[in-house]
């Protein structure tokens, strides 16, 4: 597998980039079009809410075992990856309770 060099890499550490291409780690990136791009500051981008699209695309990704294994991480904080991984446990049909509880710090 080759590394994706998608638009917004440029955000990543050269080293951890090149450690997913020596390691032939797919690098996918999903996030609102148009965004990360914007004037928004890395805090405030932790903020904005993530659309259905967004996560519909992350669990397209998250659910096709042609990608495992696979890491789920947010470059500006935590709270997108607990949101796509409670969708997953959602989808594995995991109760509402048992999502929250384990999602919750």
């Amino acid at each position: 597998m080759l590394l994706e060099h998608v638009a917004g890499s440029e955000d990543l550490d050269p080293l951890v980039l090149s450690f997913f291409e020596d390691e032939g780690i797919d690098l996918v990136r999903i996030g609102e079009e148009g965004l990360a791009a914007s004037a928004i500051a890395p805090k405030s981008y932790s903020s904005v809410p993530l659309s259905e699209d967004c996560i519909s695309r992350a669990m397209a990704e998250v659910v096709n075992a042609d990608r495992f294994p696979l890491l789920v991480m947010d470059l500006y904080g935590k709270h997108r990856t607990g949101v796509v991984v409670a969708c997953l446990r959602k989808l594995q049909r995991w109760s509402l309770s048992a999502v929250w509880h384990l999602c919750s710090p």
